[in-house]
């Protein structure tokens, strides 16, 4: 489940009296958790950028590389908070070729750790 929902399960069970998670020689509790965001690098070439570059924002630029590579998955978005190395095309000065590490957003739910909690005894 997404980590707001497994923060909210644990607090759940940690309050309710007759769980094993409520008791501090009880065992721990862990959630797998869950979220739809991803952090990818795109390597961009001369093959994907527009004659003279690319125009608009970088989240822009990384959308139409990703959309064309067919990286994107179904409902994915970019995120806000591109960054990038690139280097300007010669004439127009725009970004035309280099890398860039684009937050992704909404994209399918995928398995990225666990949520543990308990009552520590000390």
């Amino acid at each position: 489940m997404p980590l707001d929902e497994a923060n909210e399960y644990a607090g759940r069970l940690l309050a309710a009296r007759d769980s094993p998670m409520s008791d501090k020689r009880g065992p721990a509790g862990a959630v797998p958790v869950l979220t739809g965001e991803r952090t990818v690098e795109v390597v961009i070439t001369t093959a994907d950028a527009p004659p003279g570059g690319f125009e608009g924002s970088y989240e822009d630029a990384a959308r139409a590389v990703l959309t064309a590579r067919g990286l994107l998955a179904e409902g994915e978005e970019v995120a806000y908070g591109v960054t990038c190395s690139y280097q300007l095309h010669p004439i127009t000065r725009r970004p035309y070729t280099g890398t860039m590490k684009v937050p992704l957003m909404n994209g399918p739910l995928e398995h990225t750790g666990w949520l543990f909690f308990g009552v520590a005894s000390c």
